[in-house]
């Protein structure tokens, strides 16, 4: 900001860039609504008015904003660009719109594919934006160590050379929390990393609770995205920890978060987030507008939740160039013409109308860059002895997965009786299906099989390579036959989800930039996605399409996981064995 230009512009009330008048004014430091206008100099607020009566002072233009409210730009403080399926440039063009003028990205989905080459790309690729996307240093490269192979792996080393680079302004969620809480050297490297910069550091503690998350608190992790139940939230926001209530394409958790919020009275320490939100769901549903929606819904009023989602959440990101319409601060403005929908009808980024009526008024083109032509599936052709269980003929009681069917997010551990014949189990006539995971980087060329219950697949096969967070190639069905042609097809195509029954392929999302994302616009993506998810559906899948499926190699998610390397007791961060 050249601050001596927006001081004077305001010292003479005169010769301000735009004036944006005929406006209620969301001030979200005092909680009220007041006519008004707004003075921008060189992108920055020089002057605000709640006299909506004075004359408007001298500007290089005006804008009527018709009565509508002016809000100051979404921050959203945690979310993955690649759960779109889109690189930054296609992603903002569509969130922008929405109101969204800040996010802090957490890029560890390309970095567990790329490494550090996925992290420039993401950071470069941004800049093509006028969207502030912001980029926190992955700190779960791989989630979790020595149970799962990722593309790359980080220590202190690699996340002193991220937070070296432009635009990089914290540490991402501390995902290892066990890690963190028994003192494991790799995850403290990364910790003391973050106070040498004095910089935040996000977290992600699911269910931990008592002195192992005081413990966890301790290392600097003062957040958490992945709280579902009012006691937990109630807990955590007691302890200081910054509450991001979540609403993705996979986890719905406004409706108890909500009670917690409204029974502290509005905390400080509350912010919203987006977290994981597939293509269709951000151009249909919306943004960070669509989370505030559900906030408001669930019984917090719109001003608390506008303040949740900027003056909370740049306190919290230490972002205190913004958050709020006061002079000093950047010009990042939206208008709503219904507070109670979050309804966004402009943004302005730094102000420059850059959104109107749901759309870029220019939309952003990304440039060609080498990275997106790398294939990253390093993985030879399969065929059906990769998914044999490697067992003798016999008996055995074998250890399965099974997804919870009132919580499908948690997996739960199980024994039971098979047969093994010729390396397969009959599971015709069960509620079982296969569970493979292959290791698609070229580490350590590992890969694992297990028998997976509650899916609700009937039939078919479903192959994907967006599997968290290493993003190796996960594979769920019934047919061996189906399971190799699906888990083919992304070998050739360069990765995505593909969808198999009676030995045909039926859907496709080719997603060739680190087999998670493509060059493609929401309009493109989004019919290959709405087919996909419904073809799953048709197999049976009961969860969330693509997303449920995504997280059954989560090493970090509650409480058995399957992983290249075996299935994995969650809360041990041990692999345990088959039989």
């Amino acid at each position: 900001m050249s601050s001596k230009s927006v001081i004077n512009a305001a010292s003479k009330n005169a010769d301000y860039d735009l004036t944006i008048f005929n406006v209620k004014i969301a001030n979200v430091y005092t909680k009220e609504l007041l006519n008004g206008y707004i003075c921008i100099k060189n992108g920055f607020i020089s002057h605000v008015d709640f006299d909506s009566s004075s004359e408007l002072p001298a500007s290089s233009r005006y804008y009527d904003g018709k009565g509508k409210i002016a809000a100051p730009g979404f921050i959203d403080t945690h979310m993955h660009i690649e759960s779109s399926m889109m690189n930054p440039v296609n992603f903002a063009n569509v969130a922008l719109p929405h109101g969204t003028t800040t996010a802090v990205c957490d890029p560890h989905e390309i970095a567990n594919v790329a490494g550090i080459k996925g992290i420039e790309y993401m950071i470069e690729n941004s800049k093509s934006t006028p969207m502030d996307l912001l980029y926190v240093a992955p700190s779960c490269v791989p989630s979790a160590v020595g149970v799962e192979t990722a593309g790359a792996s980080f220590g202190g080393k690699e996340i002193k050379e991220i937070l070296e680079m432009d635009g990089v302004i914290g540490i991402a969620e501390l995902m290892d929390y066990p890690g963190v809480v028994s003192g494991d050297s790799r995850m403290m490297e990364i910790v003391e990393e973050a106070h040498k910069k004095n910089v935040f550091i996000q977290g992600h503690a699911p269910l931990l609770s008592g002195s192992r998350l005081s413990a966890y608190i301790s290392s600097g992790a003062r957040s958490d995205h992945e709280v579902r139940t009012y006691e937990e939230a109630m807990e955590k926001l007691r302890l200081g920890v910054v509450l991001e209530c979540r609403e993705s394409s996979g986890a719905k958790n406004i409706p108890e978060l909500a009670k917690a919020v409204i029974q502290c009275g509005f905390p400080p320490n509350a912010t919203l987030c987006t977290d994981d939100r597939d293509a269709g769901d951000l151009l249909v549903e919306g943004h960070l507008d669509q989370v505030a929606r559900s906030a408001v819904l669930n019984g917090i009023p719109p001003i608390e939740t506008l303040k949740m989602i900027t003056l909370n959440a740049a306190s919290w990101l230490r972002l205190h160039d913004r958050g709020a319409i006061s002079p000093g601060l950047r010009a990042d403005i939206v208008l709503i013409d219904d507070f109670e929908k979050f309804n966004v009808d402009e943004v302005f980024v730094l102000g420059n109308l850059v959104a109107k009526g749901g759309k870029m008024i220019s939309p952003a083109t990304s440039f060609d860059l080498e990275f997106e032509k790398t294939n990253s599936m390093r993985l030879d052709k399969l065929d059906k002895s990769n998914f044999a269980f490697d067992l003798p003929d016999g008996n055995y009681k074998m250890k399965i997965m099974s997804i919870d069917p009132d919580v499908t997010y948690l997996t739960t551990l199980e024994t039971i009786d098979v047969d093994v014949l010729d390396g397969y189990v009959d599971i015709n006539d069960t509620d079982l299906v296969y569970l493979a995971v292959f290791e698609r980087h070229n580490i350590d060329k590992t890969s694992s099989l297990c028998l997976l219950r509650n899916s609700g697949i009937s039939h078919g096969a479903v192959a994907s390579t967006i599997s968290h967070d290493c993003h190796n190639l996960v594979v769920i069905g019934k047919s061996i036959d189906d399971m190799v042609i699906s888990a083919n097809t992304l070998i050739e195509c360069g990765g995505g989800v593909a969808v198999s029954a009676d030995k045909r392929i039926l859907s496709v999302i080719e997603l060739p930039i680190g087999g998670i994302m493509a060059s493609k616009s929401a309009e493109e993506l989004i019919p290959e996605i709405n087919h996909t998810k419904t073809t799953i559906k048709s197999l049976g899948f009961r969860g969330a399409p693509i997303m449920q499926i995504a997280t059954l190699s989560l090493a970090v998610l509650p409480y058995v996981r399957l992983t290249n390397l075996g299935l994995v007791d969650v809360s041990k961060q041990k692999v345990i064995p088959l039989v």
